[in-house]
C-alpha cells in the first residue's frame, strides 16, 4: 500500500486519539524528542549507516522515519495539512528560485551582477557630473546632457551581445566534450558530494 503524507496524519491521528488540551500539552515534548532525533540523524549521516535488508536498527533510514514521526505528530497537534503546506511552498520556490522561468542561476550572478551592472551604467549616463569627477567628459541626462547617457545604453547593448556570443560559442564547444550539467540525483546529492567526494561546509553542519 502507497503511502502518502496525508494518509501517514490520518493514520497517526486515529491511533493516538487526544483531546485538543491534551495534544497542546505533548506538543513541547513532541518538539523536543524532533530536535533529539535530528541530533540522532546527523550522527547516523556522520557515519554513513545505512539499512541492509530489514536491519533499519541505527541506520539513517531509522532516524529519518522518527524525524517524521514527530513531524507528522505536531502538524497533526497544530491541524497542519503538510500535503497543503508542501504544494504551497514548493510553489513559492519555484517562483523564489526561478523554476517558473526555467533559470538555472542557483548563485543568483545575473540578478546581482548583470541587474547591477546594467543599472550602475544606466545610472552613470543619468547622473554624473563632470565637476564631482573630472575623468567624465560630459554631465548625466538629469543635468541637461544626452552623449553620455547614450554612449552608457550603447555599450551596455554591446556588451551584452558580446557576452550572448561568446557564451554560446563556449557552450557549443564544452558541448563536443563533456555535458552541460550533472543529473537531477546529482545535483539533489550536492555537486560538493557526487563531483567532489567532500562536504563542502563540514562545520556548519556539525560534522567536523
Amino acid at each position: 500500500m502507497s503511502l502518502t503524507v496525508g494518509k501517514m496524519q490520518k493514520y497517526l491521528e486515529e491511533k493516538y486519539k487526544r483531546t485538543k488540551p491534551e495534544e497542546l500539552k505533548n506538543t513541547q515534548r513532541y518538539f523536543l524528542k524532533l530536535i533529539e532525533e535530528v541530533g540522532e540523524l546527523a550522527e547516523v549521516i556522520r557515519k554513513n549507516q545505512r539499512m541492509e535488508d530489514s536491519n533499519i536498527k541505527g541506520t539513517i533510514e531509522e532516524e529519518l522515519s522518527d524525524v517524521l514521526y514527530y513531524v507528522l505528530m505536531i502538524a497533526n497537534t497544530y491541524d497542519i495539512n503538510l500535503e497543503k503546506c508542501f504544494r504551497i511552498k514548493e510553489e513559492l520556490n519555484s517562483i523564489r528560485y526561478g523554476h517558473k522561468l526555467k533559470i538555472d542561476d542557483a548563485l543568483d550572478a545575473f540578478g546581482c551582477h548583470g541587474i547591477g551592472g546594467v543599472w550602475g551604467g544606466i545610472a552613470t549616463g543619468l547622473f554624473a557630473k563632470t565637476s564631482i569627477n573630472s575623468v567624465a567628459r560630459w554631465d548625466g541626462l538629469v543635468f541637461g546632457n544626452v552623449h553620455l547617457f547614450v554612449a552608457q545604453v550603447l555599450s551596455i547593448i554591446i556588451t551584452a551581445a558580446v557576452a550572448v556570443v561568446g557564451t554560446l560559442i563556449c557552450i557549443g564547444i564544452i558541448r563536443i566534450f563533456t555535458p552541460l550539467r550533472v543529473d537531477q540525483k546529482e545535483e539533489a546529492l550536492g555537486l560538493d558530494i557526487s563531483q567532489h567526494g567532500e562536504n563542502a561546509y563540514p562545520s556548519f553542519n556539525g560534522f567536523d
